[in-house]
């Protein structure tokens, strides 16, 4: 372990800082490089981990917030966000355990992948999930989803979705989230009145 811990390192870090020198990145590795091997990960583990959602395979909330920017780059036209919530995954956890709850959740990771890819399908948390389109027509975006909830209604699954499209000259990805995150409650909302 060339490096890890070594006096000279550490003075390195501490002159530059008391110097005004930014050494905060060779500080933040040399910690992660020490955590690291203290639980026995290496560094692309450490990496897929930060990044996926062991679960359902897809990305994570942590890989979406990092490379939004990048992954929009290639939208011409437009972008649309549909954000999904798995409705009664806690009551199905409760009722039948956990890992009736998680195929639940791979239902509709399987289906998000298939209708937007798995690429631009992220794992947001508990059981909210976002997929993103780039220069998709609206009405075909709002047809995959209705092939979504028809699907998943087929193995007795309910998710609520909510669609929020953008043009890519007036994106805010921070509203377009809260705006399709907003409409995604609006049809949660539905659903619990329904049922």
């Amino acid at each position: 372990m060339p490096g890890i811990g070594t006096v000279s390192n550490v003075t390195a870090i501490i002159c530059g800082g008391l110097l005004g020198l930014n050494f905060g990145h060779l500080l933040k590795a040399w910690v992660q490089e020490i955590l690291m091997v203290a639980c026995g990960l290496d560094v692309e583990k450490s990496e897929f981990l930060s990044e996926n959602d062991l679960v359902t395979g897809i990305r994570n909330r942590n890989y979406y917030q990092h490379e939004i920017n990048n992954l929009l780059q290639a939208a011409q036209e437009s972008v649309t966000y549909v954000f999904c919530d798995v409705n009664g995954l806690h009551e199905t956890n409760n009722k039948f355990g956990h890992e009736a709850g998680d195929r639940m959740l791979i239902a509709l990771v399987s289906e998000l992948a298939k209708s937007f890819g798995q690429d631009l399908s992220f794992r947001f948390g508990g059981d909210e999930f976002l997929a993103i389109t780039l220069d998709e027509r609206l009405d075909k975006v709002q047809a995959k989803s209705d092939q979504i909830l028809s699907n998943l209604r087929k193995q007795c699954y309910h998710v609520s979705i909510g669609i929020k499209p953008a043009k890519d000259d007036h994106l805010n990805v921070s509203d377009l989230l809260y705006q399709a995150d907003k409409a995604m409650r609006k049809s949660k909302e539905e659903f619990l009145q329904e049922s």
